[in-house]
């Protein structure tokens, strides 16, 4: 147990790994909801972080053979579950943002072609 023990006291609490995930996230996720041209490589750039952040948690959590076992049994499945998935909130914030952009300028694209059709017809030349 004395090993256990060791092992939590290094390792991040459950709301240290959300902030680390949600820190990156929301920055690039602003940046993508102020500047619309940027939000495709805020999703980019969010997607890789994440892509990074949650290998680093599963390799932890899994794939190495000396730490994986322990940090499962002293911290538990939760711990484990909040490690992979707060990794992945740049890419979901990220993405939320790229997709309301994309909707919002959908919707701005119809309103300024109905603008255009308006003005077409009542600017042309009755012959």
């Amino acid at each position: 147990m004395i090993i256990l023990a060791q092992i939590a006291d290094k390792m991040l609490t459950i709301t240290q790994l959300w902030l680390y995930g949600l820190i990156p996230g929301l920055g690039l996720a602003a940046m993508g909801f102020v500047v619309r041209r940027f939000s495709i490589a805020a999703f980019a750039i969010g997607a890789v972080a994440s892509t990074i952040l949650s290998y680093d948690a599963f390799a932890e959590a899994f794939i190495e053979s000396a730490l994986g076992p322990p940090l499962s049994n002293e911290m538990g499945s939760v711990w484990v579950f909040h490690s992979v998935v707060s990794s992945l909130s740049p890419a979901i914030l990220t993405g939320v943002v790229l997709l309301w952009q994309r909707i919002r300028g959908a919707d701005q694209r119809k309103a300024h072609n109905k603008k255009i059709q308006r003005t077409a017809k009542v600017a042309a030349p009755e012959l």
